[in-house]
């Protein structure tokens, strides 16, 4: 990761996530803006069909575990499951270590994109090792863009998709997130240096420009000031740096 090619200084990193979650690594701050909050949910294994469960998160998995499979696990439907889809490796750790006892009952494999995170690689992955009866089910949060991307994706496929929310995110109070940024900004820095917030989505980014802007008492996100960045992993995160007129205070 780097800064654009006119900046020298090594960036202060900020991770942006969710409370619960942890910096990539030691040496990066962490600002918890959201926090997951689960929903209550009546799904069912299906009976007499073969069915694959994808998960677009950790979140998702933790969902999961605790709302459905806790009041499930004794259906005997589960046997009728074949596979388990991860969006990525942190997705796919989660399946192995909080639906330990679901993997080893089913025997089912996890399966994850190997060139490019992301759903719409799993299904692509997905419908080109499993059977063309086999129901996928994905659980997710009910206010990402999963609904949008499988609704692409059938168009052009011909595959049974469900798409089931899970979770849902709540801001965090800015009483609770104005101490974080008081404390980033007092840290001692060189005037070149800039401060880089690695946001995954893009609700994650819109909050935290949200917070800054309450922070510095500003109206328009284009007012930040210039040493503040943004590195946007996922498209919706990229999409919504576009809508905020951020596109120039991203990286290369």
């Amino acid at each position: 990761m780097c800064i654009m090619a006119k900046h020298d200084t090594v960036p202060i990193i900020v991770d942006c996530g969710l409370e619960g979650d942890a910096p990539r690594k030691q040496d990066h701050f962490f600002y918890p803006v959201m926090r997951p909050h689960w929903l209550e949910v009546s799904w069912q294994p299906p009976q007499n069909v073969s069915f694959a469960i994808i998960f677009t998160s950790k979140h998702a998995v933790t969902a999961f575990q605790q709302s459905i499979f806790t009041k499930t696990k004794q259906n005997k439907s589960w046997q009728n499951c074949i596979s388990f889809g991860a969006v990525g490796a942190t997705t796919a750790q989660s399946i192995q270590q909080q639906l330990a006892a679901l993997v080893a009952h089913t025997n089912a494999t996890i399966l994850l994109p190997s060139h490019s995170n992301g759903l719409t690689p799993l299904l692509s992955l997905m419908q080109a090792t499993l059977q063309p009866d086999v129901q996928f089910f994905i659980f997710t949060s009910a206010i990402g863009k999963s609904a949008d991307t499988v609704t692409a994706y059938c168009k052009h496929h011909n595959r049974n998709i469900a798409v089931e929310p899970v979770y849902t995110l709540e801001n965090i109070l800015e009483s609770n997130a104005t101490p974080f940024l008081t404390k980033l900004f007092a840290q001692p820095r060189p005037s070149q240096q800039h401060v880089l917030f690695y946001c995954r989505s893009g609700q994650i980014l819109k909050q935290v420009v949200h917070n800054l802007l309450q922070f510095f008492n500003l109206e328009y996100p284009t007012q930040l000031p210039s040493f503040i960045y943004f590195f946007p992993w996922e498209q919706s995160a990229q999409q919504a740096l576009s809508e905020l007129n951020l596109i120039d205070r991203t990286t290369s």
